[in-house]
């Protein structure tokens, strides 16, 4: 008898071995799987956080690149003005948002240079917009201005590039592919018209002319060094440019695509007149940055006078 109770004594504690160690094991899996819910709610709540705070910052970098967009703005706009080009700071005791701005302008463009002038180059637009260039002083005897404007440019020829070098031709069918619309007006009234192709193949779009080169990289208003690049390069002649009858500007839309491109207009072996103004702001907040760029022309036709000028009739004036 008290062999057998020896022995259900001994199975007794075994089977108490048995279940302690199941449920330490049920700890450990549960104290295993509360720790990683815990640390994913943790991570998830950081990431939360991160992202919200350079969410918040980057609203607040936004905001402090307008402001200093609107501040120069202002300020250039202003007759005793005359810094035509530097560069301010903004910082966050003026904007009262833990944010800061650096500023730099120039509103002598394009810059000057030789052999050949800096080509101006107009913001990518698309084909509802147009480019102006001015190759007369738009005003040479400011305030008043005289119209038309004063001669300048005295070359009878000039550089247009256009076109997105980074956009892939896929083909003659190719519905994106751009073409350009010239027209050089003169001073006294007349004018021509050129049209340019950046396709490949134009066969399709007959009576257009080809590119001179492809994938152009040219120096510009936009980069201090050679380094904006174009699809295409084309050579416009043509009109005339004497004491009596000499170009004034040129307009120039994208055909053919939705897609924005742009343009820029190279004088040869001469120069542009100012005629545009280059506004930059950076706005910083926290490690975030935004930056803004504001390109203003001077005396800029609107665009309604295109659909005027690209027309092929004549304009009358009713009675």
């Amino acid at each position: 008898m008290n062999h057998e109770l020896r022995i259900s004594k001994a199975c007794d504690l075994t089977i108490f071995k048995n279940q302690a160690g199941q449920v330490v094991i049920i700890l450990l899996l549960v104290m295993v799987v509360s720790l990683a819910i815990g640390l994913s709610v943790v991570g998830r709540s950081m990431t939360e956080i991160s992202t919200a705070t350079n969410s918040e910052n980057s609203s607040r970098a936004f905001s402090a690149a307008e402001a200093g967009i609107e501040n120069i703005l202002y300020d250039s706009s202003l007759p005793g003005f005359v810094n035509y080009a530097g560069n301010r700071s903004i910082d966050n005791t003026k904007l009262t948002n833990d944010s800061a701005a650096q500023i730099n302008w120039d509103t002598k463009m394009p810059p000057t240079g030789t052999p050949n002038g800096v080509a101006l180059e107009y913001p990518p637009f698309g084909k509802e917009s147009f480019a102006q260039f001015w190759l007369a002083n738009p005003c040479s005897n400011p305030p008043t201005c005289s119209n038309p404007p004063a001669r300048f440019y005295t070359k009878t020829n000039f550089d247009l590039y256009f076109g997105d070098p980074t956009y892939q031709y896929t083909g003659n069918t190719d519905p994106n592919y751009p073409a350009v619309e010239v027209k050089v007006i003169n001073s006294d009234n007349t004018s021509i018209l050129k049209v340019f192709d950046a396709s490949p193949v134009n066969t399709t779009r007959s009576g257009f002319s080809g590119c001179a080169g492809r994938d152009q990289t040219i120096k510009t208003n936009n980069s201090s060094t050679a380094s904006s690049k174009f699809l295409c390069k084309v050579n416009v002649s043509g009109y005339s440019n004497s004491a009596s009858s000499y170009p004034v500007m040129v307009r120039v839309r994208i055909l053919f695509t939705s897609l924005p491109h742009p343009v820029a207009l190279q004088p040869l072996s001469d120069n542009l007149p100012y005629q545009a103004k280059i506004f930059n702001s950076k706005g910083m907040s926290g490690n975030v940055q935004r930056n803004m760029k504001v390109f203003q022309e001077i005396f800029v036709m609107p665009h309604i006078f295109d659909y005027a000028i690209f027309s092929l009739g004549e304009l009358n004036k009713s009675p």
